[in-house]
């Protein structure tokens, strides 16, 4: 016998159809008693598809509204002006101190460091969770064009234009003072600087 049945003949009883039970019971031949295993069952089982009905539609319009924020946040996919691609005020901070315009900004990896060059000559250390300044790299004579930390953040590495040559300063972070290696003689072509590892 199938608990099915079973179940819509505890239905019938318990909410008083005993004429339909007495003939669903003859007509899917259901002798005897109804289990008390069987009590309530029915209204379980449907209660329970009616939640997962809900829940299947509620996650069914997250997922088509994930898919519209996908497709409207990509500005190739959505007829956007270029300005709205970009950040709008207000801004969280506004770091200034350079006196010619910024030409590199980089994240230290370990530490919540921002670093910046600028053509003026010279380096600014940033902590970028509350916005304070923290120092200058001084020392240099002309437009730094380019910084870049290894991976450890202990080495900074910077391109720096004096005259019509280029050069490569390799330098201890925490020790600025202290020039590891120059690389000179090198292209205008060069565009930027990748530290892989300290030498």
């Amino acid at each position: 016998m199938s608990p099915f049945n079973k179940a819509i003949a505890d239905y019938l009883c318990s909410n008083g159809y005993m004429d339909a039970l007495e003939a669903f019971k003859a007509e899917a031949d259901m002798p005897g008693e109804i289990e008390r295993k069987y009590a309530g069952l029915l209204e379980k089982k449907w209660c329970s598809v009616i939640r997962l009905q809900k829940k299947v539609m509620e996650l069914e319009v997250k997922l088509n509204e994930a898919e519209r924020e996908y497709i409207a946040g990509a500005p190739t996919r959505d007829k956007r002006s270029p300005s709205e691609w970009i950040p709008r005020p207000p801004e969280k901070y506004c770091l200034t101190g350079h006196r010619a315009p910024v030409t590199r900004v980089i994240i230290h990896p370990m530490y919540s460091l921002m670093v910046s060059s600028s053509e003026d000559g010279t380096i600014k250390v940033w902590d970028y969770e509350t916005g304070d300044y923290e120092k200058t790299l001084k020392g240099h004579t002309d437009s730094i064009q380019d910084i870049a930390f290894d991976h450890g953040g202990k080495f900074l590495a910077l391109r720096e234009k004096w005259l019509s040559c280029l050069f490569t300063f390799l330098w201890d972070y925490d020790n600025p003072k202290q020039n590891l290696q120059v690389v000179t003689g090198q292209d205008e072509l060069l565009c930027c600087l990748s530290v892989d590892k300290a030498v």
